[in-house]
C-alpha cells in the first residue's frame, strides 16, 4: 500500500506540477486581467484533498470487495461536500472574484477528479 501511495503522490505532483505551469502561462499572458493571489494554491489544495482521501481509498480497497463500492462513494460523497462548502464560503466572501474562482475551480476539479479516477480504476484492475 505505501509504495502505491508514494506512487500516486509523485504522479499527482507532477500533474500538479503541470497544472501551475499551464496555469502561470495562462494568467501571465493571456487572463492577466481575471488572476488573483488566491488563485495560485487552488492546486495545492487539490493535492492535499486528493491525497487525503486517496489513502482511505487504499485502506478501503484492502478490505471487502463487495462493500468497496459503497464506501467509494461514500468517500465520494464526503469531498463533494467539503468541496461545495469551500465553493460557498469563498464566493461568499469573495464575490468581486466568484467567477474567476468558480471557473477555476471547475476546471481543476475536472482535472483532478479524472486523474484520481483513472487511479483507483487501475489499481482495481491489478487487484
Amino acid at each position: 500500500m505505501r509504495n502505491k501511495f508514494i506512487k500516486f503522490l509523485t504522479n499527482q505532483l507532477i500533474l500538479t506540477a503541470a497544472v501551475y505551469l499551464i496555469g502561470f502561462v495562462l494568467f501571465k499572458f493571456f487572463l492577466t486581467e481575471h488572476f488573483f493571489p488566491f488563485l495560485a494554491y487552488l492546486p495545492l489544495f487539490f493535492y492535499l484533498l486528493n491525497s487525503g482521501l486517496h489513502v482511505a481509498i487504499l485502506k478501503i480497497s484492502g478490505k471487502d470487495m463487495k462493500a468497496f463500492t459503497s464506501r467509494f462513494m461514500g468517500i465520494f460523497g464526503v469531498k463533494i461536500i467539503v468541496l461545495l462548502i469551500f465553493i460557498v464560503l469563498y464566493s461568499y466572501f469573495n464575490p468581486s472574484q466568484a467567477v474567476s474562482f468558480l471557473i477555476t475551480f471547475f476546471i481543476l476539479y475536472v482535472i483532478y477528479t479524472a486523474f484520481e479516477v483513472i487511479v483507483v480504476l487501475r489499481y482495481l484492475k491489478n487487484k
